[in-house]
């Protein structure tokens, strides 16, 4: 059995961490540590807050829906987690306590209400990761056979895994003809380097360092695959869309292609591509969504190819060349969607948990909670 060493005050008995004193008791540290570590690693990987659903999915029958309910409402009682209602489904929300068992810290910069774009975009990528294959994964995820539930352990929260997933990326760039090196080692350092704790009066802030793709995050852009061949790949992007306008589309388009260009640019081999994979949170605005799109990909196309038409002259003995002092000039000046390869579409029904209309985040007596169906509707 594994013996771990909590120290604490003996007046107080409270948790010390570094010589710093937690306002969190040793026994309910104890009690967490044993009980509920794992449930609120998984809450933290979404964002501080999922519901109930995800988390009986996430655990994929490993223990019964009977423990996992009461484990939760235990949990609340704790004041580790509040209960909450959004529509007709339940979510559950870490409290301030809960942060400072998991940051092992007080001032923590504790965000009491996740907002609504938070809520729906995090609901999304759950819903995503619970319905598809990890593509990037370490070696206890491969060996495991929950691998969603070894993932959200893994790592402190999905941003986290995510820069992993760009500096695994990186890496397999480095093999690429034609490659910026100086760019993709700058890009390595931003991977690897620490937040940084920015103390004052009141809390900590968090100041975190993104790398050129890495940014792309804070967009609800993320790298979901990524195929390799000899001196050429393929990246594929999941966005969660939370009703963004075709007009935002085409921006993020030729922002994910203009900081493709700064790591690799070669218009005719074009080595390095791209897809977009775009999850919606129904089929009707999958639909709508779908239709505009594809017009907005291959416009963009289109004026790509044309332009390296333009820009490319016939070389009897060595095939296509292009003039590089034009070629230099124009990608610095314009806007094309060098890379971009294919797009296509996904839904699962993620609005069930938004069709309250008028929806607000409301805080829930126990008594009235009542769940009737706790199983995600895959079929949806």
């Amino acid at each position: 059995m594994h013996k771990v060493s909590i120290d604490y005050d003996k007046e107080d008995l409270k948790v010390l961490i570094n010589d710093q004193k937690l306002n969190i008791s040793v026994l309910d540290y104890i009690k967490i540590s044993s009980n509920y570590d794992w449930y609120l690693k998984v809450i933290r990987f979404f964002g501080n807050f999922t519901t109930y659903e995800h988390i009986v999915a996430i655990l994929n029958g490993d223990c019964s829906k009977t423990k996992i309910f009461n484990d939760l409402n235990n949990m609340c009682s704790l004041h580790l987690l509040r209960r909450e209602k959004l529509g007709n489904y339940i979510y559950f929300v870490l409290t301030k306590k809960a942060q400072i068992y998991l940051k092992q810290r007080n001032n923590v910069g504790y965000i009491p209400n996740p907002s609504i774009k938070a809520l729906k975009s995090n609901i999304l990528l759950a819903d995503y990761l619970i319905n598809n294959q990890i593509n990037f994964v370490t070696a206890k995820i491969r060996k495991s056979k929950n691998k969603l539930g070894t993932l959200v352990y893994e790592f402190t929260d999905y941003e986290n895994y995510i820069k992993c997933c760009y500096m695994h990326l990186y890496n397999k760039m480095k093999n690429i003809k034609g490659i910026k090196e100086n760019f993709l080692k700058e890009q390595i350092e931003l991977t690897n380097k620490d937040d940084i704790l920015v103390n004052s009066e009141k809390n900590t802030r968090i100041v975190k360092s993104y790398d050129i793709f890495s940014k792309l995050m804070l967009k609800n852009v993320y790298i979901n695959k990524l195929d390799t061949k000899p001196n050429s790949m393929e990246i594929t992007f999941l966005i969660l869309d939370i009703s963004y306008s075709i007009n935002w589309y085409k921006k993020i388009i030729l922002l994910i292609s203009n900081s493709l260009k700064q790591l690799y640019f070669s218009p005719l081999e074009q080595s390095i591509k791209y897809n977009l994979v775009v999850q919606t949170d129904n089929k009707e605005n999958k639909i709508n969504l779908s239709e505009k799109l594809r017009k907005i990909v291959v416009e963009l196309k289109e004026v790509r190819d044309n332009y390296i038409k333009r820009n490319t002259s016939e070389d009897v003995f060595n095939g296509k060349i292009i003039y590089d002092f034009n070629l230099e000039h124009m990608y610095s000046s314009e806007n094309y969607a060098w890379g971009l390869n294919n797009v296509s579409f996904i839904e699962y029904n993620s609005s069930r948990f938004f069709e309250t209309r008028g929806d607000k985040i409301n805080t829930i007596d126990p008594e009235q909670l009542n769940i009737i169906d706790f199983s995600l509707n895959k079929n949806a």
